[in-house]
């Protein structure tokens, strides 16, 4: 038997970082998932923003966009569960990733 598990709660696809306020203007980014082959983009899931990540070193747009695309490697990846019901296989270790 095969069954697999999709966990779409921990699963962000709008991504925002808040930099230093420098003469009354913050540096920010936003970082949505629009791509409509992702089964996280916004389209498919809805919008679920992450809780800004608020960073003072960060001082210019484009510092704080590179920081909101390495967050969304992370949070935009879909986490699956797959359950194999099977003779047992002693060749292969438990709890360890199978390719």
């Amino acid at each position: 038997g095969f069954e697999t598990d999709y966990d779409f709660t921990s699963v962000y696809n709008d991504i925002i970082v808040l930099g230093k306020i420098i003469n009354g203007y913050r540096a920010k980014a936003r970082l949505q998932n629009q791509s409509l082959k992702s089964q996280t983009s916004v389209q498919i899931i809805g919008v679920q923003t992450k809780p800004p990540y608020e960073n003072d070193l960060y001082y210019t747009d484009s510092l704080c966009k590179d920081l909101a695309k390495y967050y969304a490697r992370n949070e935009m990846a879909m986490q699956k569960k797959v359950n194999i019901r099977c003779l047992p296989m002693y060749h292969l270790d438990v709890n360890q990733l199978i390719a």
